[in-house]
């Protein structure tokens, strides 16, 4: 039977015991652990000598019981190789990462050496104050605004100071929030700053992750040498090995954590130097706009270069090292008063699995319950370090919140891409081994020399498909760093982040479709149709969302939702259009803040049909512009004033799509659009636009057809329509509601769009009287300049009144009060 046994399974027990053989950690596991081990093998070899039959039945069912037994071993092996290199790699690299650009952050001498750069902006800042002067003194000079230029005369001289010793003023700023940092590291929480090691207990961490991780590694081989049992295997072993995987993943991703949240921590130092060298290098010119603070010079000079945003964003960044130190030194502190043991023990086995299921499986269940109460201590400091980063971007106020978010999502894609480079180098790599040791074995390969083959070749595509995922998935970092650099740099990694991404195309492991950094909006239209064909509205509420898409995009996107008028009733989508609204209001009142009247039109006439549709959205969007002066509700409407803006060809193309299906927008189209701004609009938007006029056509149609003599039943239809039953009369009113599309009726470009001429198609009595259509216009204006004059009895009222002034003597005589009467 044990020969049977070898001749089947040879081949595979060979490739297990190589593992166990040449795997490191092996000769480090427990004594216990391996006595059991190599008991249980006894104990199995045994009874298949005493029983031949139980041995042969045990067989059959191991056979059943063998393709979950491979499951449970890959994923626990798997997730011990992930623990290993998750380990050893944090254990060498992270710590010193982290503390390295702490150091450098915290350094004075970085900031020193940006001297010849603040020199060049000074002498640029100080050359506009010189012409500035020179302006003064001409204002002053032929006593233009004098009292104004010489009021501006103090703020220069003062702007001129500043300048000069702005970069001693920002590294005094600087070396203060340096000084107190290590004063609370030192002094709070025992950091030792001087000897460059801000994670004292770093190495005890991931030496206890270590140690725990070859200590019971040897436990993965009990899934392959317990017996087989169906009964017991159900009911009992697969639960253990359950076990057994799990405990390996939460190594791997316990690491993986940790990890993760010291290189998001390092990171935010890197960030902070990189903003304060940014700042300092344009502070005099921020200090110049201190000086200088009319609307003209916060319009050149925007962003931090003014004074406003450069001091608030100086001072958060500046300061920002002490909030995360103390949150780290709280850390610390947690994992130092910690108790060794610990707080929390597991069920014992001997209450879950009974004697009669084997003492062996008893003791293995115990071994890896106490693993795992071992390892729940060593959680707290990971826990503790990530307080140091998610309350540090809690209590951040604004920018640097913002920043922190991104190094977050940054390593979050770093550690991600540990991941799935390692599954994907196990995973081709076992198809590649399997795959080559089947060719070499029919090739008349020896045993020994298939399994050198398929170790090989396993090795050898596991490296690079590893290395294809892992740089593609880090070609993703670079278009999340560029949220959370300063102005200044974002272009350098933009042309970084278009080489990666061309990088994930050749590599073609990333199936999920990449968008590419676009400006053009030609670009960002064509981008946000196709995902709108092929996603419908929900594709554009991801894109909204995708913080790896450029502004433009996910404002394109925002606007388009609005524009397709998806139903806020609907349960999926009622949160999202609220949230996008609210934005889309943000960026409007934005605008307003900056007086960029451009972009403020071009919201509104993207959203003019939603906005026509929309009362409650007209409003809203009415009141903001009536705070910073471009709407004003007692002239016109918030519509007609949209429309009256629209003076090219280039603001027609902004415009809603299919806006005329809108009553409201095209009643007011048809008063505000001159014959001008109708053929532009029919160039735009075509064929669609020219069929909308059907309905008003065949109006003035109907209205010359009508006979002579009029039924009753027509009159009052008519009267009921116009108010009068006068063919003439009706005609007026009815291209009075449209006097620019009437006149541009009769150009040669609407011929050639196929309009009518609203002239040629008026009733007989129109054009007996009138000889075209400008004749219409003026004999409409004259009966309405008729209608504006005071009736007949105001007027005798007023010349009787004036000869009573003349007969008594040209006084007006006092109207009588009404106790008098």
């Amino acid at each position: 039977m044990i020969k049977k046994l070898l001749k089947k399974h040879k081949q595979f027990l060979l490739i297990l015991i190589s593992l166990f053989i040449f795997l490191p950690g092996t000769a480090r596991a427990t004594p216990g652990a391996l006595e059991n081990l190599m008991k249980l093998i006894g104990e199995e070899i045994a009874a298949c000598i005493s029983n031949p039959v139980a041995c042969a039945l045990n067989l059959l069912a191991y056979r059943i019981t063998l393709f979950p037994r491979l499951v449970a071993f890959i994923f626990a092996l798997l997730g011990f190789i992930l623990a290993v290199v998750a380990t050893y790699l944090g254990w060498a690299i992270v710590p010193a990462f982290a503390n390295s650009l702490i150091k450098i952050s915290l350094d004075m001498s970085v900031y020193k050496g940006i001297s010849n750069t603040w020199n060049s902006v000074k002498d640029f800042s100080l050359g506009l104050i010189e012409i500035f002067l020179l302006i003064i003194g001409l204002l002053t000079i032929f006593r233009i605004r004098e009292y104004e230029a010489r009021k501006t005369l103090i703020s220069l001289v003062v702007a001129a100071l500043l300048i000069s010793f702005s970069l001693a003023i920002g590294e005094k700023l600087i070396e203060l929030g340096n000084d107190l940092t290590i004063y609370v590291a030192n002094n709070f929480f025992d950091i030792q700053t001087g000897t460059n090691n801000y994670f004292p207990d770093l190495g005890k961490v991931y030496g206890k992750l270590a140690n725990m991780l070859w200590e019971y590694f040897v436990q993965i081989w009990f899934i392959f040498f317990r017996d087989g049992d169906l009964e017991k295997f159900f009911k009992v072993y697969l639960w253990v090995f359950a076990l057994d995987v799990i405990s390996y993943w939460v190594f791997a991703f316990a690491s993986f954590y940790l990890s993760f949240v010291l290189l998001a921590l390092g990171l935010v130092f890197l960030i902070r130097m990189i903003y304060l060298v940014c700042l300092l290098a344009v502070s005099p010119i921020a200090f110049l706009t201190a000086g200088l603070r009319t609307k003209e010079i916060q319009q050149i000079f925007g962003g931090f270069l003014n004074w406003n945003e450069w001091w608030k964003t100086f001072l958060e960044w500046s300061f920002i090292a002490i909030v995360l130190i103390i949150w780290l030194g709280i850390g610390i502190k947690i994992y130092e008063k910690f108790p060794e043991t610990p707080l929390l023990s597991l069920p014992s086995c001997s209450e879950i699995f009974s004697r009669k299921d084997g003492e062996e499986i008893v003791n293995h269940c115990e071994e890896q319950s106490a693993l795992l109460s071992k390892l729940l201590p060593t959680f707290v400091p990971l826990l503790a370090f990530t307080l140091a980063v998610h309350i540090g971007v809690k209590t951040a106020p604004g920018i640097i919140k913002q920043a922190v978010a991104g190094i977050i999502g940054v390593a979050t894609l770093i550690a991600g891409a540990i991941v799935a480079a390692g599954t994907a180098a196990v995973t081709a790599g076992a198809g590649a081994m399997a795959s080559a040791m089947a060719s070499a074995k029919a090739a008349g390969a020896s045993r020994l020399g298939a399994l050198g083959a398929g170790l090989k070749a396993g090795l050898k595509t596991g490296a690079i498909e590893g290395g294809k995922v892992f740089g593609g998935r880090i070609g993703r970092v670079l278009p999340e760093l560029r949220k959370v650099l300063p102005e200044e740099v974002r272009p350098g990694v933009e042309i970084l982040g278009a080489g990666a991404e061309e990088f994930e195309k050749r590599v073609g492991i990333v199936k999920r479709l990449r968008r590419p950094f676009i400006t053009e909006r030609k670009e960002v239209e064509e981008e946000i149709e196709r995902v709108l064909r092929e996603e419908g509205p929900r594709g554009l509420l991801r894109l909204a969302e995708d913080r790896l898409a450029s502004r433009e995009v996910r404002e394109g996107a925002i606007v388009k939702a609005m524009e397709i008028g998806i139903d806020p009733g609907e349960k999926w989508v009622s949160k999202e259009m609220e949230e996008m609204k609210e934005r889309i209001l943000g960026i409007y009142e934005e605008a307003g803040k900056k007086g960029d009247k451009k972009t403020m039109a071009m919201i509104e006439r993207r959203l003019i049909k939603s906005l026509a549709e929309n009362e409650d959205l007209q409003n809203e969007f009415a009141k903001i512009a009536k705070k910073y002066g471009r709407y004003d509700p007692g002239k016109e409407g918030f519509i007609e004033m949209i429309f009256k803006g629209v003076k090219t060809a280039d603001d027609m193309k902004q415009l809603q799509e299919r806006w005329w299906e809108v009553p409201g927008a095209m009643e007011v189209a048809k008063k505000v659009l001159t014959g001008a701004q109708w053929g532009i609009a029919f160039r735009e938007f075509g064929k669609e636009l020219v069929d909308s006029l059907e309905p008003i056509i065949e109006e003035i149609r109907l209205l010359r057809a009508l006979p002579e003599e009029l039924s009753e039943e027509l009159k009052q239809e008519l009267i009921k329509a116009y108010g009068t039953t006068d063919r003439v009369k009706i005609y007026k009113q009815i291209i009075s509601e449209m006097p620019g599309l009437a006149r541009f009726s009769e150009t040669a470009a609407a011929q050639e769009l196929g309009i009518p001429s609203f002239y040629e198609e008026a009733p007989d009595e129109v054009r007996r009287n009138y000889k075209n259509i400008r004749e219409v216009f003026a004999a409409i204006s004259r009966e309405r300049e008729k209608e504006k004059k005071p009736p007949p009895e105001e007027i005798i009222t007023k010349l009787i009144k004036t000869e009573e002034i003349i007969a008594g003597g040209g006084k007006e005589k006092e109207e009588p009060s009404k106790q008098e009467s």
